[in-house]
């Protein structure tokens, strides 16, 4: 199969998993007074350790520019960010294909006067992704530099709903 068909059905089966793109979203000034989180990494996959991906490095590239402008990583809040790395390997081609995002999510309760009954819920604050193909010796710098752009851009919207 041609190579440039092969990529194609393996970005395909990527959006098909959930792996759409992302734009960067922030519901103006949603992140004021957020000034600490929780913070997770899910789907860690076995074609991220092929590609030799680290949810320790996703952790450090995403979260220091967070702590360079102090806001606090914690065990306990009522915001949480999530972060995921949804890969797929190429054993042929010895490549990797990698879509990466993060979700500011915080928790909200809300009372109803009509119905006279409290609600509790998600409510998602900020997102951003992206999609990285590289050779699988380059694959796991390019994604952590990826993971790092990401909580810049993080960081940049958070200052300016602080404002």
């Amino acid at each position: 199969m041609h190579q440039t068909v092969r990529l194609l059905i393996l970005l395909l089966t990527l959006f098909a998993m959930g792996a759409g793109p992302v734009a960067a979203q922030s519901a103006g000034g949603a992140m004021k007074g957020v000034f600490s989180l929780k913070f997770f990494v899910s789907n860690f996959s076995q074609n991220n350790l092929r590609c030799r991906l680290t949810a320790a490095g996703f952790e450090e590239a995403f979260t220091k520019p967070l702590r360079e402008r102090n806001i606090q990583i914690t065990k306990s809040s009522a915001y949480w960010i999530f972060i995921r790395a949804t890969t797929l390997f190429q054993e042929e081609e010895e490549s990797c294909i990698t879509y990466i995002d993060a979700q500011l999510m915080a928790s909200t309760r809300f009372f109803n006067p009509a119905t006279a009954s409290e609600r509790a819920g998600k409510v998602e604050l900020w997102s951003d992704g992206g999609l990285y193909i590289s050779d699988l010796e380059e694959h796991s710098e390019q994604v952590n530099d990826a993971f790092a752009q990401l909580g810049r851009r993080f960081v940049i919207e958070w200052l300016q709903d602080q404002n």
